[in-house]
């Protein structure tokens, strides 16, 4: 894909016009757009215009006649091949629930599906082989294929002009920052891209993980392991007592401890992960620029202690009468954290980056590992934990803990950014807050699990009107 940008981005003139329009027409006409979604050759046209490489008109003109002829194209693929196109590689790699995808949006919206199907990058990819195996007259196809690829084609373009333009005010506005705020952006987006597609397929992403456990290598791992692999198993039941909580909680605990502990040494040697320390440090420190400084102090506020503690304490005082068990967990998190990051900043006594590596003088004491970070992970962790309990759907749960955890990262990457903390400070906050983490949230589930089994125990025992002594023959009390 960045070889596919930079190549589009470095022409101009016929080859710019050539290389968009190939890309736009090879999307249905020869199935690219299930690895290159056409959105982006057409966005990179209208950056080109915007740049002064390409004529606007031109571009919007090319973009549109390459998508109707590109469908038409794979609108003829599809009548004339038919269901051996399924059958072929090309056929397999596109998959049956794929398929199946693209026959029902065609079947329930008929031709206008040609037309909406331009907006969506899978079934602009197939609907119109799809229409030719299903034998839609060519002139009704024509028609809703014409209209929709007069429209998307022309408005993608003219987005990607109007991004291009902005592109420079912003390039002006940051200066030496531009690229860390642009891949800041990027990162943003794909997280609320991933978090959205989580949230509206889980089926999808459930199918996925199933393929990822059929890959070569892992059938006959499972076969060669087979013993080991059901003793986990049976570590992992839930009916077995405690043997879900324990296991994954000391798990977790155990790898994030091993992390913490070369995070560590790596950090007192000077070697290992703190190599790159000086280097990223330094990096971030040529990029700085007033305005993206203000962002960072404005993000990095989000983990300082006067924050976080005063927002624990409302969660807590919120929750108390409504959720004791979850006011507890959040209060454990949060003030547990807290203590083990003062008791090892003095332990390690490390100190902080100096100028120019910082951008300033304000921040006092030790270094590692960084409060910021850790007191962060701790509270948007454990908000991240209670909502997956508590918020009742799917798509609510994935959208809150994205956020929260996003925000975690965005906190520790302003501690580098302004030059606070080393980039193994950081580390070593995560690995301690994840162990911490591990630890409240295991021994919460495992208080849970044993008032569960209590309180049916007793229910059981109201129903018969005896005591479990009197039901195995003890005489009570």
């Amino acid at each position: 894909m960045s070889k596919v940008v930079d190549a589009v981005l470095s022409l101009s003139g016929l080859p710019a016009y050539g290389l968009v329009g190939l890309l736009a027409a090879g999307e249905a006409a020869a199935f690219v757009g299930l690895f290159l979604p056409g959105e982006a050759a057409l966005l990179l046209g209208g950056v080109l215009a915007s740049q002064g490489r390409v004529s606007l008109p031109i571009m919007i003109a090319v973009a549109v006649v390459a998508a109707i002829v590109g469908d038409s194209i794979g609108y003829e693929i599809g009548r004339r091949g038919g269901p051996a196109l399924k059958r072929s590689r090309l056929g397999r790699v596109v998959g049956p629930e794929r398929w199946a995808k693209g026959e029902a949006f065609l079947e329930r919206r008929g031709g206008p599906a040609v037309f909406f199907g331009r907006w969506v990058g899978l079934l602009r990819a197939l609907v119109p082989s799809l229409a030719g195996m299903g034998r839609m007259p060519y002139r009704r196809f024509l028609l809703w294929n014409a209209v929709g690829g007069l429209l998307w084609a022309s408005t993608v373009v003219l987005v990607g002009y109007a991004a291009g333009a902005q592109y420079k005010r912003v390039e002006q506005l940051f200066g030496r920052a531009s690229l860390l705020v642009g891949l800041a952006v990027l990162v943003l987006g794909g997280a609320v891209l991933l978090a959205r597609s989580i949230a509206h397929n889980p089926a999808h992403w459930r199918a996925r993980l199933v393929r990822l456990g059929a890959l070569p290598p892992l059938p006959s791992l499972r076969r060669r392991f087979a013993r080991q692999l059901a003793f986990l198993a049976r570590r992992l039941d839930p009916a077995q007592v405690l043997g879900l909580t324990l296991t994954v909680g000391l798990t977790f605990a155990v790898a994030a401890g091993g992390a913490f502990a070369v995070v560590l040494e790596d950090a007192l040697d000077g070697d290992g992960v703190a190599a790159l320390d000086r280097p990223v440090l330094s990096f971030l420190a040529n990029r700085r620029d007033d305005e993206a400084t203000v962002i960072a102090r404005a993000v990095t506020f989000l983990g300082g202690v006067p924050f976080v503690v005063v927002l624990t304490l409302a969660l807590v005082a919120y929750l108390w009468s409504r959720r004791r068990r979850a006011a507890l967990v959040l209060a454990a998190s949060v003030f547990g954290s807290g203590a083990i990051t003062g008791a090892i900043k003095l332990l390690v006594a490390r100190d902080r980056p100096a100028l120019p590596l910082a951008i300033d003088g304000a921040e006092r004491g030790f270094s590692f590992p960084s409060g910021h970070s850790l007191s962060s992970l701790a509270l948007y962790g454990a908000l991240s934990y209670l909502a997956v309990q508590y918020l009742p759907t799917w798509r609510s749960r994935v959208y809150v803990v994205a956020g929260l955890l996003t925000t975690a990262v965005a906190v520790a990457f302003s501690r580098l950014y302004l030059g606070y903390h080393w980039v193994s400070d950081v580390l070593g906050s995560w690995t301690l807050a994840v162990l911490w983490l591990a630890t409240v949230f295991t021994a919460d589930r495992i208080l849970a699990d044993r008032r569960g089994r209590l309180a049916g125990d007793a229910g059981r025992v109201s129903e018969s009107g005896s005591t479990p002594s009197a039901d195995r023959g003890v005489a009570p009390g």
